[in-house]
């Protein structure tokens, strides 16, 4: 009797074959900025955590500036997205 063997794994595994449009170097360079850009926003981020605990010494206002730094985009980003497909482009 064979042993199972994981998904994905072998001899058996799926051949995927990349879009063209996926290895073209404007989307390399689209890709590469957009991963840059969220390391940066991270950055910031945990910067300005940083210098509001430094200053005030408060965990509750270290977590509320984090906080508010996180819900806007969760809570408006769906109806806001939704509002940008619809609106003609010109």
């Amino acid at each position: 009797m064979a042993t199972p063997r994981a998904s994905g794994t072998g001899p058996g595994r799926p051949n995927v074959k990349w879009s063209p449009h996926l290895l073209t170097r404007d989307f390399t360079l689209v890709w590469w900025g957009q991963m840059v850009s969220q390391i940066g926003d991270g950055v910031s981020k945990l910067a300005l955590l940083w210098f509001v605990y430094s200053i005030t010494g408060s965990p509750l206002k270290t977590t509320m500036i984090g906080l508010l730094q996180t819900l806007p985009p969760i809570l408006f980003g769906p109806f806001i997205g939704v509002i940008v497909d619809r609106v003609p482009k010109k």
